[in-house]
């Protein structure tokens, strides 16, 4: 259907009217401008009446066009106006944004990221706990623009005078660098990550103390008598070496009896196998007898059916009472948990076993981290030297004939 057009007393400005809808009791016009640009004539449709355009206001705009052309300014169009127009409230609404990003709290910052740590961090409790207890009370009511290096160097020190670890230092400024840069992703910040230039402390994690055979068969015994889940624990620990994570999520399924191999599942996809020994197998044995099998079952399951969180507070006593960590105030020469699977990793490094063999049984992830045991393996390093001084030796030429025949060969 032919559009109608409607002439109205302003030259270059015609209308035409919708055929159903109405505005003020009577049809709905659209307003169209004409007008010349370079002997082209350009057509453009100012508005509707129901968006509260009208012939003054369509011929007012013409007007401001066709002068802009004269004069060679800008607007000449009106898509042009309204392009105009658009960038100037985003030029607006930015420098609102900005402003109000300016304005904002390290407080307000943190408060988000922490509700992003509840929903997707499993150590959300650690992050929670070095806010509120180091972080809070020092940076609570500080704009996140006026965070600045020097600010935070006055933090570590602050925290190194109420003799806080140094691995806990660097725990909580690399919550503040994870605040921060989560906050300039969601577009809550746009300043510097002031983490940047501040030295985090050197931390040195390295376990270095490991039990004695005889050490680990007394800590057994003294754990089976408190308690045989504890004892299985630091059992699997130090002879599959598995973390407590790791045997906190064993299930059913990951127990491979017959071939004596265990499953250790890794969600980030580093996941291994470990072996079975001969009490490990008894100990699962004891466990699965009488039941039935259950791929999704936990083997080790607490109260309410979920994977362990904690080591048990049996384990800490019984150490406590077979005085391991009486006067020793290094806490890498302490007795812990972790302290079992290092026993593991350091036994075999002293009956020689290579550093490849290591990583793939400790399930780490780089060769780096299996270096500190080489320091345990003298007699391997010296035994390789020997066996090629032998094998140089045995290929020494019987005679000086032999010798220039071979050099002659070579040649």
């Amino acid at each position: 259907m032919a559009v109608k057009w409607i002439k109205t007393q302003y030259p270059g400005l015609r209308y035409y009217e919708h055929p159903k809808r109405k505005h003020n009791g009577k049809k709905d016009r659209s307003f169209v401008i004409r007008y010349k640009n370079c002997g082209k004539v350009i057509e453009e449709a100012a508005g509707w009446s129901s968006g509260g355009m009208n012939a003054q206001k369509a011929n007012l705009l013409r007007a401001e066009i066709m002068q802009n052309i004269r004069e060679g300014k800008r607007p000449q169009s009106l898509a042009e106006k309204r392009q105009m127009e658009d960038d100037r409230k985003n030029a607006e609404d930015l420098e609102k944004q900005s402003a109000e990003k300016l304005d904002v709290t390290f407080e307000q910052l943190a408060g988000e990221f922490l509700k992003w740590s509840e929903a997707n961090k499993k150590d959300y409790l650690n992050d929670l706990s070095r806010y509120k207890n180091h972080i809070e009370p020092f940076l609570k009511n500080t704009l996140a623009r006026n965070v600045s290096p020097l600010m935070l160097e006055k933090f570590k020190r602050k925290l190194q005078k109420k003799d806080l670890a140094p691995k806990s230092i660097h725990h909580c400024l690399t919550l503040i660098r994870s605040i921060f840069r989560k906050a300039i992703i969601w577009q809550l910040y746009s300043g510097p990550v002031p983490t940047k230039d501040v030295k985090f402390p050197k931390v040195d994690n390295k376990r270095l103390r490991f039990l004695s055979l005889e050490e680990m068969h007394a800590l057994l015994d003294k754990l089976k008598e408190k308690s045989v889940r504890a004892h299985d624990h630091a059992l699997l620990a130090s002879q599959c070496g598995l973390r407590f994570s790791e045997i906190a999520k064993l299930t059913r399924a990951d127990i491979d009896l017959p071939n004596g191999i265990i499953q250790v599942r890794d969600p980030k996809g580093h996941s291994r196998q470990a072996y079975i020994t001969e009490p490990v197998k008894k100990v699962f044995e004891t466990l699965f007898k009488g039941k039935e099998y259950q791929p999704d079952d936990l083997i080790f399951p607490d109260k309410h059916g979920k994977p362990q969180v904690h080591v048990s507070n049996t384990f800490y006593r019984v150490v406590k009472d077979m005085k391991f960590n009486e006067g020793v105030s290094d806490r890498r020469q302490k007795v812990c948990f972790h302290t079992l699977r290092h026993s593991f990793a350091s036994w075999l490094a002293l009956q020689g076993e290579s550093p490849f063999t290591l990583k793939e049984l400790m399930g780490h992830k780089t060769l780096e981290m299996t270096e500190r045991y080489t320091h345990l393996m003298p007699n391997v390093k010296r035994d390789a030297v020997n066996k090629l001084s032998n094998i140089f030796k045995e290929n020494k030429p019987k005679d000086e004939k032999q010798k220039i025949v071979n050099i002659k060969q070579s040649k």
